[in-house]
């Protein structure tokens, strides 16, 4: 949190509003969820939230009405009472469909009938699918990092808020719920978050969470799983697997669901799950291509020009690694993150770690520049200073022309294996 109550996009940059709004809504749910919150930095929040503001006439870009929604909502959950929203009400249909169900429930308290006025302009820009019902912006407000999962989840929002009787609150839900990836998550922690958010709130509003009754599933007959939902108690989910060999390839499988009677929903996935081994998988390219290449520090050669590492000897002193990450965009990007795992066994050399050394013995940490060792490769002042976790290392750009970006980094390997 910057000194004027706000957040930048990393640490360092100036307050965003965007951003900003985000963080008072994290706090304050936080909060309000019975995690200790400095009552002074939500204040701070508060104000700089409040302070960033512009008018509803300033707002040239569609996008930008948008972002003011958020804004408002970030306030009313805080609890501030003193909105800014009948500019916005009069904006409505500029407004995507995240922006017309955050500024309903902004206004739901105090303004019911505007609030029931977008809802209904929420639901009749539903899109129905053999899915379920989803949401998602017309033309190109990618700005807001919002697609058709986060839009549909605030979107749930709403309506589990105001009107959670609607059918469409179901399909909607279901939308989500096949939707989902394998791992559980959707397409981005971003969009994760929005949707459990969305999610957990309908099952309270439903009664779900009270529902009773059995269920089993089978698979050409072979029982597969079961359970009894019996409250809050057996919330977790229930998984059942079955391996390749035990399905038919020849003709059809048969998947059975049985459900007793009983209040509640049941919700579920049926997915095939084939992986490719990975040596034999290539190189994803969707705009952005990253190259890695380890060599040795101090070797008599060229950084550029070292040759590449594959093994290495341990030895004391244990050797260190230079590491470059090519990164090439094809297209100018905004707000990228670029992120590198390490191997296990090995440990990133972080100068700004007292307890750190270089990896080069005759220099000691206070000798040079803790920034110094990530500056040998070509672009890295477009990024923030790197964040140095216990497995991997992050950069973070705000906007990045297209081109080729040379990032750096040294990793010391302290365990013997393969990786």
């Amino acid at each position: 949190q910057n000194d004027d109550g706000g957040w930048g996009w990393c640490t360092g940059q100036k307050s965003d509003l965007y951003i900003s709004s985000y963080a008072l809504l994290a706090i304050s749910n936080a909060s309000a969820s019975g995690f200790f919150v400095d009552s002074e930095r939500q204040t701070a929040a508060q104000g700089y939230v409040t302070g960033a503001l512009y008018a509803v006439k300033m707002a040239s870009e569609d996008w930008e009405l948008d972002r003011l929604t958020l804004a408002q909502y970030a306030l009313k959950q805080s609890g501030e009472q003193q909105l800014r929203v009948d500019d916005l009400y009069q904006a409505r249909k500029r407004l995507s469909p995240w922006g017309q169900a955050l500024l309903a429930m902004a206004m739901g308290d105090h303004q019911p009938a505007e609030a029931r006025v977008l809802l209904s302009d929420l639901q009749a820009s539903a899109v129905r699918s053999a899915t379920g019902a989803y949401w998602q912006d017309a033309g190109d407000k990618w700005w807001n990092h919002v697609n058709p999962m986060a839009n549909t989840a605030m979107a749930i929002l709403a309506l589990a808020e105001y009107d959670p009787a609607s059918p469409l609150l179901t399909e909607a839900v279901r939308y989500l719920s096949l939707n989902r990836r394998v791992n559980g998550g959707w397409y981005s922690s971003f969009d994760s978050a929005w949707c459990i958010y969305a999610l957990s709130r309908v099952l309270r509003v439903t009664g779900d969470l009270q529902g009773s009754f059995a269920y089993s599933a089978t698979i050409n007959g072979t029982p597969l799983a079961s359970g009894k939902a019996a409250g809050v108690s057996t919330l977790n989910p229930v998984i059942g697997t079955t391996d390749l060999a035990a399905l038919n390839t020849d003709y059809g499988n048969a998947l059975r669901i049985l459900r007793e009677a009983g209040p509640g929903r049941l919700y579920y996935r049926a997915y095939l799950q084939l992986d490719t081994p990975v040596e034999n998988a290539v190189a994803l390219n969707k705009g952005i291509s990253i190259e890695r290449n380890y060599s040795l520090i101090g070797a008599d050669c060229p950084a550029e020009g070292c040759p590449a590492l594959k093994t290495i000897q341990l030895a004391q002193p244990s050797p260190v690694i230079q590491v470059r990450l090519a990164v090439t965009l094809q297209n100018d990007l905004y707000d990228l993150v670029v992120e590198d795992f390490i191997p296990a066994g090995a440990e990133i050399v972080n100068t700004r770690l007292q307890t750190s050394q270089l990896g080069v013995p005759q220099f000691t940490t206070s000798a040079v520049n803790s920034f110094d060792i990530y500056s040998n490769g070509w672009g890295w002042w477009r990024f923030s200073s790197p964040y140095v976790y216990d497995d991997h290392i992050r950069w973070v750009a705000s906007y990045l022309p297209a081109g080729t970006y040379i990032l750096t980094y040294r990793l010391q390997p302290l365990q013997a294996g393969e990786f």
